[in-house]
């Protein structure tokens, strides 16, 4: 299976505000990363939004993306299989699907438990 690598996201080294209640929007993201590299607003909106593009694209093609440091985004697929609808007791074919994963590197998950200077780099 083929692998991305995305060596360059301007999306690792975000730092949200800590203690924010809501969770961290695509704007939001936008807003540090145009901070950050020091290019308008809109323009770091357009780079993140082609990322997740880029990250959908492979998912679709049953493609892994790998973000060292941060973590790997891949699909997994569950087979057709026989259900009971629970109200009727009817059989039903359930079809198969595939669905997005993600997994969290150990720098990332280091990061995340207090070890300082072992997450994203």
């Amino acid at each position: 299976m083929k692998k991305y690598y995305l060596a360059y996201l301007g999306l690792l080294s975000i730092c949200i505000t800590p203690g924010s209640s809501s969770a961290a929007t695509a704007k939001s993201v936008a807003e540090v990363v145009a901070q950050q590299a020091g290019i308008p607003e809109a323009q770091a909106g357009e780079e993140s939004k082609r990322v997740f593009e880029a990250i959908e694209a492979a998912l679709r093609s049953g493609q892994e993306v790998q973000v060292r440091s941060f973590g790997t985004f891949y699909v997994q697929s569950r087979a057709a299989r026989q259900g009971k609808n629970p109200k009727t007791g009817e059989q039903l074919q359930i079809p198969a699907k595939r669905y997005p994963r993600f997994r969290s590197s150990d720098l990332l998950k280091a990061s995340l438990n207090g070890n300082e200077g072992q997450g994203v780099q």
